[in-house]
């Protein structure tokens, strides 16, 4: 049986490897952009979670905290993630913070579920390792397992419709032990 492992370090082909998965899952221009997501790692690098089979990315989630101004103007539903630069981008500290959700992406061959409570269970850990405070998240949805996935975080409100889907908030990030403990989806893919 094979591996699944978390990627810690992310490198340029790592970078290419999550837009080839945003391509198979995203319509229109919603995939990362290379040069966008580099910048955003000049700044933080802990904003991507990723996970890795058979030295292939099978899954990653961009999850990070911004400027109350750019939360407030992504918040409005008229900014596409793109838009964000580096310098709206912050670090992730024991400060509160306001974060946002751009993107949950798995590979169409491991969309049974486990990679995605790899994913959720990475960046858990993550955020409890850096002491992370979080205030509020702003999660765009494109797909309807996004919706169903910002719906299941409990107390996410639909704020607006986006560029690419639907805009929620959560206040509660507490949720997601539920999710992992409810199994949000059933962890059929056992092996890569």
């Amino acid at each position: 049986m094979k591996k699944y492992k978390s990627i810690k370090n992310i490198s340029d082909d790592i970078i290419l490897q999550m837009i080839n998965l945003d391509n198979q899952v995203y319509e229109n221009n919603d995939a990362g952009i290379f040069e966008i997501c580099k910048d955003w790692l000049s700044v933080n690098k802990d904003i991507y979670t990723v996970i890795e089979c058979d030295e292939k990315v099978v899954g990653y989630i961009n999850f990070f905290p911004v400027s109350e101004e750019c939360y407030n103007r992504y918040k409005t539903g008229k900014m596409r993630d793109c838009e964000i630069s580096a310098k709206d981008i912050l670090p992730f500290s024991s400060s509160p913070v306001r974060c946002i959700f751009t993107s949950i992406v798995v590979d169409k061959n491991h969309q049974q579920g486990l990679v995605l409570k790899l994913l959720l269970k990475e960046l858990k850990l993550k955020l409890k390792q850096l002491n992370v405070d979080i205030i509020s998240i702003l999660m765009d949805c494109v797909t309807k397992s996004g919706e169903r996935l910002a719906l299941e975080f409990g107390n996410a409100k639909f704020i607006t419709t986006s560029p690419s889907g639907k805009l929620y908030e959560t206040f509660n990030f507490d949720k997601i032990d539920k999710l992992l403990k409810k199994g949000f989806y059933e962890a059929k893919d056992r092996q890569c």
